[in-house]
């Protein structure tokens, strides 16, 4: 039971390193088995494909980033602060795992107002899409269209994107002048917004 646990455990990190070294559609199971020192047979196994790998290392990340995401959702500071704090989380997670982002948020990627998922790494990653959907919908007047709510929600998302993709792969970290930036930006587009 340990050595199989050690196997998949195996499996995961060569398929982790090889996602951050290529993108997703380059990696093959066999390269995988090769880097896990396994046969790609073995990895059948324990996956049924590259997808469930995909969902397994991506996973633990996706869940984290939630749970923190959830706590500021349900804390009793301001919506507009809450807004701003997962905004900020949501970058400063994405600099943590910059090597990893397009794995952990655009690889498999489905249209966010799908009804339902084809895939299971699409469920996790709208869980912490849907509060940031909840806190910009609780900012904005009651009135606006649902059609409108979700393209406020994806441009604010893209932004947020867009700084970890600009800045990420520097050394400068998710640094008082970056946050500045997107609380400004923020403030001005949304918070003080609220007759769209």
């Amino acid at each position: 039971m340990v050595s199989e646990q050690l196997t998949r455990d195996r499996i995961l990190e060569a398929a982790s390193s090889l996602f951050a070294e290529k993108s997703f559609q380059e990696v093959g199971i066999r390269e995988i088995a090769k880097r896990a020192g396994c046969s790609h047979t073995t990895i059948y196994l324990y996956f049924k494909n590259k997808d469930e790998i995909l969902f397994e290392v991506a996973s633990a990340p996706l869940e984290k980033l939630y749970q923190t995401s959830l706590e500021i959702y349900q804390s009793s500071e301001s919506i507009e602060n809450r807004l701003l704090e997962v905004c900020h989380h949501f970058i400063r997670f994405g600099f943590q795992y910059a090597s990893s982002n397009q794995l952990l948020f655009i690889v498999e990627g489905e249209e966010v107002d799908l009804p339902e998922f084809t895939k299971p790494i699409n469920q996790l990653r709208m869980k912490s899409f849907n509060i940031l959907k909840s806190l910009i919908q609780a900012v904005l007047p009651q009135s606006i269209s649902e059609e409108k709510l979700f393209n406020i929600v994806r441009g604010t998302y893209l932004f947020l994107q867009g700084m970890v993709i600009n800045y990420a792969s520097g050394d400068c970290g998710y640094n008082e002048r970056l946050q500045t930036i997107v609380t400004d930006y923020l403030t001005f587009t949304l918070l003080n917004r609220k007759n769209l």
